[in-house]
């Protein structure tokens, strides 16, 4: 593909294909000396940058660590001064005998802790597990130990009836009775995550305490809608504090509750069993690094730039050339497209139609829009049977061009024929993702198809027709003759003689027949005569009673004023009875037969269904009857001579 681009340029812009490659090169040569250089320096550069960041995580770590292990010997020492009190052991024993004086004087001493501390409750118990005094006195009561205390310790963290995590102490008092306290942990969780002795916006702390198989946060994370005690991670996770468990420490890179990578230093606290986890997004604690990075590869890119931009403005100008020129060539196929006198549509791999130019609106009658969207089956005229298509479908999904004639349907339902011409088009891969069909309407050329072969076999009809009646006719004469000479010899009264009348009204027929057939095949000219039409519908109308039968009813509705017209009356008459003929075997059980002749008046708009006749003023005979009616195959031979 490069050999392919640059021999374009060399052709096409007349440039030489060695100084292009030479310039290609020397770019590619600088842009990588550029890159290298950047490697080793940033590489260099991260490794200080790198260290000096975690060595102020691990400082923070301490602090925090310090901090907890403080305000846990602040609460042991307030504990351990209220059960070693002489003052208030004398008072703690009447508490558990049941002194209520001596309850509510405790309580007034324990009031302090709750107004100016960060203590939630204070409870004492006596030796059998019973609460004997609870300050303030609508706090959840605690859930002493059954171990013996032997001196004031941790007892862990809990959750309160709200829901708000506590660290609760016990101190043992004579007769094994507890001094039992409860602390906010929010006195020291919350300030220990929210202050941060740093710049960085992601940096936590983050506590958490071992629970069988998994770890328990405690305290809330300022990225996560968790609250403290509802976020576990399991053990043997890819998590930091997972990682701690299994014996990791000091500063690692793992991955936070986020699931997003960090850089934290651990912390154990023993004391507590909890893991101290101090922590900042990779992404922050690198990005100054990187920005430094990127300042220096814009740099590079710069300096590339300047080289890229002398080869760029030689091909400025060229490349503008070429851009016209394919402009232009891309407007002159739409615009043929768009002008060409043959339909073309394109349509998507499923046969769903993208584009029609507006020859394909002239012959079909959809416009772009109306047919946009629609699939090919729109034009179906139900000519062709599924065969058809199928075999269509094979061979272009086969990647072959399909050449044909479709019989289809406008959108106004008149049907059209047209030969086309369907391309499969391939992507760049290979595979076919569109096709695209050449029409051309050709109904007008396959009319006059039609009509010169049915000109064609009138004309072998006319001569075949034409040659039997002068045979016919020449037989005619010797059976009138002789029959004509019988007559004169016989008695006019006798059986004979009524005989042979039958013979000459039968050979008159026939002379008739033979007269029409000669007529038909122009070797007989017709003798046509102005007449009026009632005085002719009422000449054949006893004939046309006889040959309807009984069970036919014949209706005449004739005007008051005479129809002249000029015709021949033994085609007039011919018609009729042919009518008539047609009426009667389409009424095999009876019916109505109406003959009417009137006045017509036609316009020029409804003379386009009858062909070239000039509009005007018309003698009409309508012949109607109720019978069964013909089909569309009959209708297309109506007009078809001894059909």
């Amino acid at each position: 593909m490069l050999y392919k681009v640059l021999d374009m340029l060399r052709t096409k812009l007349r440039v030489n294909l060695r100084s292009l490659a030479l310039g290609a090169l020397t770019l590619v040569a600088v842009g990588a000396a550029a890159a290298f250089a950047e490697f080793l320096f940033l590489r260099a550069e991260k490794s200080h940058f790198l260290a000096t960041r975690l060595d102020h995580l691990a400082v923070v770590a301490d602090l925090k660590a310090g901090s907890i292990r403080d305000f846990h010997h602040e609460r042991l020492h307030d504990l351990n001064i209220y059960v070693s009190n002489i003052q208030l052991v004398p008072g703690f024993q009447d508490a558990l005998r049941g002194d209520a004086a001596t309850l509510r004087h405790l309580a007034k001493i324990f009031d302090p802790l709750f107004v100016f501390g960060d203590y939630e409750s204070v409870a004492l118990v006596d030796r059998r597990g019973r609460l004997v005094l609870l300050v303030p006195a609508d706090a959840d009561p605690p859930r002493p130990s059954i171990v013996p205390a032997g001196a004031p310790r941790f007892l862990g963290i809990r959750r309160s009836a709200s829901g708000k995590a506590v660290l609760e102490y016990e101190a043992p008092i004579a007769g094994g009775s507890r001094l039992i306290t409860r602390v906010r942990s929010s006195a020291l969780l919350s300030p220990l995550t929210e202050r941060w002795p740093g710049v960085e916006k992601t940096a936590e702390t983050l506590l958490f305490q071992r629970d069988e198989n998994s770890l328990l946060a405690l305290n809330d994370f300022r990225y996560a809608k968790n609250s403290a005690f509802t976020l576990r991670t399991p053990l043997g996770s890819e998590m930091i504090a997972a990682r701690a468990v299994s014996g990791e420490a000091g500063t690692i890179l793992g991955l936070d509750y986020r699931r997003v990578p960090c850089y934290a230093a651990i912390r154990r606290l023993p004391q507590f069993d909890w893991i101290l986890v101090v922590k900042a997004d990779e992404v922050e604690l690198l990005a100054p690094l990187r920005e430094k990075a990127r300042l220096l590869i814009l740099a590079s890119l710069g300096t590339f730039a300047l080289v890229a931009a002398l080869l760029v403005l030689f091909l400025r100008n060229q490349a503008d050339r070429l851009r016209a020129e394919a402009d232009a060539e891309r407007l002159l196929l739409s615009t043929a497209i768009e002008q060409a006198g043959e339909s073309i549509v394109i349509t998507d791999k499923d046969g769903r139609i993208i584009y029609t130019n507006p020859a394909f609106t002239r012959a079909t009658g959809y416009s772009r829009e109306e047919a946009r969207g629609k699939t090919t089956s729109v034009l179906k005229s139900g000519r062709q049977d599924a065969a058809f298509y199928k075999a269509l479908w094979e061979t272009v999904t086969r990647g072959e061009i399909w050449k044909g004639r479709f019989i289809n349907r406008r959108k106004d339902g008149t049907f059209f024929e047209e030969d086309a011409t369907i391309t499969p088009v391939r992507d760049q891969s290979g595979a076919i993702s569109h096709y695209i069909a050449v029409k051309r309407d050709v109904s007008a050329v396959k009319s006059l198809e039609d009509q010169l072969f049915h000109s064609q076999k009138m004309e072998a009809i006319g001569r075949l027709a034409g040659g039997v009646a002068h045979d016919f006719n020449n037989i005619l004469t010797t059976i009138n003759g002789y029959a004509e000479m019988l007559a004169d010899t016989v008695p006019p009264e006798s059986q004979t003689a009524a005989d042979l009348a039958e013979i000459l009204g039968a050979g008159r027929r026939a002379a008739l027949l033979t007269r029409q057939l000669l007529t038909f095949s122009r070797r007989a000219p017709s003798d046509p005569v102005t007449l009026d039409l009632r005085a002719q519908v009422r000449a054949i109308e006893k004939m046309l009673r006889r040959t309807l039968g009984e069970d036919v009813r014949l209706m005449i509705d004739l005007p008051d004023e005479p129809l002249w017209v000029r015709t021949d009356p033994g085609q007039m008459d011919q018609v009729l009875m042919n009518l008539a003929v047609n009426a009667r075997d389409a009424m095999p059980r009876g019916g109505t037969l109406t003959v009417r002749a009137c006045v017509t008046e036609f316009e020029s708009a409804e003379m386009r269904m009858l062909g070239v006749i000039p509009a005007g003023r018309y003698s009409t005979i309508v012949v109607a009857d109720n019978g069964s009616g013909m089909d569309s195959d009959v209708l297309t031979r109506l007009f078809e001579p001894f059909f």
